[in-house]
């Protein structure tokens, strides 16, 4: 593993489907969703600034080197080189870097050279400094003991604690800090809410 020399984040352009692109080159026209990516499962799910994210990701191709970015749907950085072990294997540390943005949703991934995502994590919610989350979205269903709430960009976050009388459909705007994944069931980013209003 190596860490690679730090360039500034890559601009997409206005290009806003993940990372099917190299800097400097147009889209492709064959897009890959990201679910269509093998897994890059992280933890935690969300953090500040400097947060120091945990990744791994098995069923890749053996003893071959990789890159390791941090993005979101504008922008992304290469921050390092992982090498799978004989059985397609890595795990890992990285940074969050100082440019992520306070509130949003960014991903981890791993490729080859050529930067397209090989390997894609699930969302990586940026809080404040001090651990603070605000998501603004749309209640859904109960999933286990939690209840879902989509954003404006489909992301889910699975919401902790009470939510008094909002009820399906309805729009709030929620603060909390991120919750141990383990308290719901299900991809979504965990939230422990402390506040919730329309």
């Amino acid at each position: 593993m190596g860490r690679l020399e730090l360039s500034p984040p890559r601009r997409h352009l206005g290009f806003t489907c993940p990372w099917p692109l190299t800097p400097g080159t147009g889209p492709v026209t064959n897009r890959v969703l990201p679910q269509q990516k093998l897994p890059l499962p992280i933890t935690p799910r969300g953090g500040a600034i400097g947060t120091e994210v945990g990744l791994e990701a098995t069923g890749l191709p053996p003893q071959t080197n990789l890159l390791i970015a941090f993005a979101n749907l504008q922008s992304y950085q290469l921050l390092q080189r992982v090498t799978t072990d004989d059985e397609g294997h890595f795990t890992t540390r990285q940074e969050v870097p100082p440019w992520a943005i306070v509130g949003g949703v960014h991903y981890f991934f791993a490729s080859f050279s050529d930067e397209r995502p090989l390997a894609l994590s699930e969302g990586f919610h940026v809080t404040m400094a001090d651990g603070t989350a605000r998501v603004r979205g749309k209640i859904g269903g109960q999933a286990e003991h939690c209840i879902e709430l989509r954003d404006s960009g489909d992301v889910l976050y699975h919401l902790v604690g009470g939510i008094g009388e909002r009820v399906l459909g309805d729009r709030v705007t929620v603060t909390g800090t991120i919750a141990d994944a383990a308290a719901c069931a299900g991809p979504g980013i965990s939230i422990a809410v402390t506040d919730i209003t329309s």
